[in-house]
């Protein structure tokens, strides 16, 4: 039988090429079910995704997700400094 509904977990791998990826889910006691996402830019389009995911498998509690992301490959973003200067 389950005698809370406060947990904490985490994950990480390499995700190429974004780099070392680190999820962590931290869960506590709350009447409804509230999803609080802490997401890079750019990976805020997949919110929803993974809000029906938390959504399947559980039916109450606060659950904060939070993604880190550390080290990828560049992004092949490159600054024209001579235009820069002008």
């Amino acid at each position: 039988m389950i005698q809370s509904m406060t947990g904490f977990g985490s994950a990480h791998g390499r995700v190429m090429p974004f780099g070392k990826m680190t999820v962590e889910l931290r869960s506590a006691n709350h009447k409804f079910l509230e999803t609080v996402f802490h997401l890079p830019v750019g990976f805020l389009s997949l919110e929803d995704k993974i809000k029906k995911c938390i959504e399947s498998k559980i039916k109450r509690g606060r659950i904060t997700c939070a993604v880190n992301i550390v080290g990828g490959e560049g992004s092949g973003v490159a600054i024209n400094k001579a235009l820069l200067k002008n």
